[in-house]
């Protein structure tokens, strides 16, 4: 049997409630040569009961029951089992339209290293039905050649998700040559960082004008807040990441600033879990966090250039060791 065109990476945690219809939105697809390659993460519900009833009807889909390693770990279980010229990946309790596959299969001719389609966010109501939707970027159909990728990041960062590994299809060998994969203990933003190590590799892309991937927004398997722990070592990793990606830019391109104002969204994102801890240790840690971290320090003077007001003022108290006061400073201000 020749290998599939499509590797389908599915990591499951606890998603009883909602893994068949990510399941049956894969099994609906109108072009038929893909594989579905379910890692259940340590599922403490009904989740494995359920994949593996799926997998006992469908030669297709691959199961694999891994201890809870995080879903860095089970994508990347994931992509050591595909066997797919492409992969993409969808969370287990979001879905695809069922043309999906076909969408990208009609532009194949492109020969990209990536397909990116666009994504509405689902609000669904306690009985599952959604009462309201939201796209969240529709692209326009574009094909960026290698050459010209980094020139186009700018535009990328600024008008597609970017920022989920999903609604993407990936050439594996691709991933392969670069070695990307996800990197384990990144707590945030790991989908993130390995969209821009794809970009840092400079993969080609065409994005496809078709609304293909539906994400689910009630439940508790997607939001952050639900991750707990320190995002400091994470958002490190991804400043770090940038900061690899922008050295190839060239420093006045749009691209760059682009790149800079990501950074900017992300440090407040990590001062913001001051706002949620009780003790001042834990208040004022990561401000020291920011303020000591080496790639910020290396770009400090453009970020505070795209900074508001209230950073500024917070970084001036940080640099003079006043950490408490830029507390306050985000608390209340």
């Amino acid at each position: 049997m020749n290998n599939p065109k499509h590797s389908i990476i599915v990591p499951a945690y606890n998603t009883g409630n909602a893994i068949r219809q990510c399941i049956d939105s894969v099994l609906k697809q109108t072009y038929p040569n893909w594989e579905l390659i379910i890692v259940d993460d340590g599922s403490k519900d009904n989740t494995s009961e359920i994949i593996d009833e799926y997998a006992k009807n469908d030669n297709r889909i691959k199961v694999f029951h891994i201890p809870n390693g995080g879903v860095s770990y089970a994508r990347n279980v994931g992509l050591a089992a595909a066997q797919g010229e492409y992969v993409m990946f969808v969370d287990s309790d979001d879905w695809i339209e069922l043309d999906y596959l076909q969408q990208v299969g009609n532009h194949m001719d492109d020969d990209a290293d990536m397909y990116i389609v666009g994504i509405t966010q689902d609000h669904e109501d306690n009985n599952g039905n959604i009462y309201y939707s939201e796209i969240k970027g529709t692209p326009v159909y574009r094909h960026i050649s290698s050459v010209n990728l980094h020139s186009e990041i700018g535009y990328l960062l600024n008008t597609i998700n970017m920022e989920s590994s999903c609604l993407k299809s990936y050439r594996a060998s691709f991933l392969q040559k670069h070695n990307i994969k996800f990197l384990k203990g990144m707590i945030v933003f790991e989908d993130f960082y390995f969209v821009l190590q794809c970009l840092y590799h400079q993969s080609s892309i065409s994005l496809i004008p078709f609304i293909g991937y539906h994400y689910r927004m009630e439940l508790d398997y997607n939001p952050v807040v639900r991750r707990g722990g320190d995002f400091y070592p994470s958002i490190s990793n991804l400043f770090k990441m940038l900061d690899l990606m922008d050295m190839k830019l060239g420093l006045s391109s749009y691209s760059h600033e682009q790149v800079m104002r990501v950074m900017t969204a992300k440090i407040s994102v990590v001062l913001n879990q001051s706002l949620y801890a009780t003790k001042w240790a834990d208040r004022v840690k990561p401000f020291k966090m920011i303020f000591s971290d080496v790639t910020i320090k290396a770009r400090i003077k453009e970020i505070l250039n795209i900074s508001g007001g209230r950073f500024r003022l917070q970084y001036k108290l940080m640099s003079k060791g006043m950490f408490h006061l830029a507390y306050i400073i985000c608390k209340y201000l």
